[in-house]
């Protein structure tokens, strides 16, 4: 019930949220409580204001089965788009029929079985992180052209995405604004000619358009923000944690090491692929007890590895990787590169795995295509076209649990 709170104070211009729905996240300031998640998931309940059931209605589970539905349709509706565009074989059939599989039943979209509000937090990001994708992709293969308005509507999904999930949106907004970048900078031509005509495009309606959209919402942020820890850039004060406070050891830790150390980064690594931290020393301590016990808040159990459960996902992203050398003989210009980089770091892995694996059963199905044919096929841009081959895609790798929900011990952005 933290959402339905959080709206009913919304509504009286009030930031905060009742102690009693929130429970142990709660962050305590100035005698209020208050919470890190974000507003849209409670936005989306201003239907219950009709019906009078605001108070008394937790539609946590119905929300969470909502978000994973949507996100299912676009993700369907993106590989879909990306299918038609390919020659048509065999292996690219049964390659087509793994993908929907996997994502008809992945994780996300059975986590509303246990819903809460961490899962639904996690399931709005995604969807909408879901819906920026296909309008990527729908702007690269189905239209060939990303218009003022096409790019308006990702500028949009990117703010709604950092007003729900932080880590989320703040990936969305990179994205858009690589986005813009690889689209004023011209294809063709002399560099000497290519930096005016790249002052032009960032000019452009459509360039001021997005940053104008990408700044409101991030001013919104701001007040809310601002209005819960009394810090503009602020998304959270683990100093008011309600759980810190009653362990001050925690504060002392985050005093020494940093929400965000690069030190930890390592244990994050084995904590997600090789859940080896699990094993018992004969001492009866865990393997890596004296680090986490130095550098970490909380490890949260049960032991699982992305090897395990996101094998085909793994495959695909690196299916992905092993065909960056592509673009390199593509001859893209750098931003394009630059781009490109930030397709492996920030999009979804299980779209931009299906292009690269179905480009290669493209390759061997049919010889009449070469490797810069198909690609340029893939993305849906012709040799003649100023989008040639800019690859331009964003998103979250995932739109299921990050893991742990402990503050250190998960993702350092909440």
């Amino acid at each position: 019930m933290a959402f339905n709170s959080m709206l009913e104070h919304l509504r009286l211009g009030e930031f905060d949220v009742d102690p009693a729905a929130i429970g142990w996240e709660r962050f305590v300031r100035n005698g209020k409580t208050y919470t890190y998640f974000g507003i849209v998931p409670a936005l989306l309940r201003l239907p219950l204001l009709l019906t009078d059931g605001l108070a008394r209605l937790d539609v946590t589970r119905l929300y969470c089965a909502l978000a994973a539905t949507l996100a299912l349709c676009f993700k369907f509706a993106t590989v879909a788009l990306i299918n038609d565009e390919l020659p048509k074989s065999r292996l690219q059939a049964v390659a087509f029929f793994v993908i929907v599989l996997s994502l008809l039943f992945g994780e996300a979209r059975i986590q509303f079985q246990k819903a809460s509000i961490y899962q639904e937090t996690i399931l709005w990001a995604g969807a909408i992180a879901a819906a920026f994708i296909y309008c990527a992709v729908r702007g690269l293969i189905a239209k060939r052209n990303f218009s003022t308005g096409l790019v308006a509507v990702m500028a949009s999904l990117a703010g709604l995405g950092l007003l729900t999930r932080v880590s989320a949106g703040l990936g969305l907004y990179i994205s858009t604004g690589l986005l813009i970048l690889a689209l004023a900078w011209p294809a063709a031509g002399p560099l000497r000619d290519r930096l005016p005509q790249f002052v032009r495009g960032l000019a452009s309606k459509r360039t001021i358009v997005t940053l104008a959209i990408l700044l409101g919402f991030a001013a919104l942020s701001g007040v809310v923000n601002y209005q819960r820890w009394g810090d503009p850039l602020k998304f959270a004060d683990f100093r008011k944690y309600i759980a810190y406070v009653a362990l001050p050891e925690y504060l002392e830790r985050q005093a020494a090491y940093g929400v965000f150390n690069v030190k930890r980064l390592w244990y994050r690594i084995v904590y997600y692929l090789f859940p080896i931290w699990t094993i018992i020393r004969p001492n009866g301590q865990l393997l890596f007890s004296e680090f986490e016990g130095r550098m970490l808040g909380a490890v949260e159990p049960p032991p699982a590895s992305f090897l395990l459960s996101d094998p085909l996902l793994l495959v695909l992203g690196g299916a992905c990787l092993l065909r960056l050398p592509l673009l390199g003989r593509e001859r893209l210009p750098p931003l394009t590169m630059l781009t490109a980089g930030g397709i492996i770091m920030l999009g979804l892995s299980e779209v931009l795995g299906f292009i690269a694996i179905l480009i290669r059963i493209a390759e061997r199905e049919d010889a009449a295509f070469g490797p810069g044919n198909i690609l340029e096929q893939v993305v849906g841009a012709g040799a003649e076209h100023p989008l040639r081959t800019n690859i331009v895609n964003s998103g979250l790798a995932r739109d299921s649990s990050d893991g742990p929900r402990s503050p250190d011990a998960s993702l350092d952005l909440p």
